[in-house]
């Protein structure tokens, strides 16, 4: 008897635990979030601007939206993603540690189609992200992205793997 009473107790427990998540899911997926006050005009989807401003001398800001993005020698992101993973040296600290891992970094190609204002979001190591920056800025020039059939700036993330 003593069993079964817990049980009991244990299963009514486990009853309104999953009760509150369901309420709790129900409210956050029905609700909308307000994307504009009404002072703001509405805007189209190719005038959001990137996260960071640009260094000075450079565009006010690059895009994360366009109407022609950014190509790496003729092809695309992952084409940048595969020269960046073929051009990368490990650095022997790195390897005699044997420290490996993914850093998560962010650049820009500006209108000139240059890479640059590299950024480590998320590091394994200070040699490995060191690495990562440098093979970023050694890219060869992309064609810039196209809004409105002007060169703009646009920003990219990318993870760099480094494997042993």
């Amino acid at each position: 008897m003593k069993t079964k009473e817990k049980s009991l107790t244990i299963g009514k427990l486990k009853y309104l635990t999953l009760l509150q998540l369901a309420v709790m899911l129900l409210l956050l997926f029905s609700c909308k979030q307000k994307t504009q006050t009404p002072a703001e005009p509405a805007t189209d989807s190719t005038d959001i601007p990137a996260m960071q401003d640009a260094p000075a001398g450079e565009e006010a800001s690059a895009l994360l939206m366009v109407d022609e993005q950014a190509s790496f020698q003729g092809g695309d992101l992952e084409d940048f993603q595969t020269w960046v993973q073929e051009n990368i040296y490990y650095p022997k600290e790195a390897i005699d540690y044997g420290v490996s891992g993914t850093v998560m970094t962010q650049f820009t190609v500006n209108t000139e189609g240059e890479v640059v204002d590299v950024v480590v979001l998320r590091g394994v190591a200070p040699s490995l992200d060191e690495e990562a920056k440098r093979v970023l800025l050694s890219s060869p020039v992309w064609e810039p992205a196209q809004l409105d059939g002007k060169a703009v700036a646009q920003q990219f993330t990318i993870p760099v793997e480094f494997r042993l």
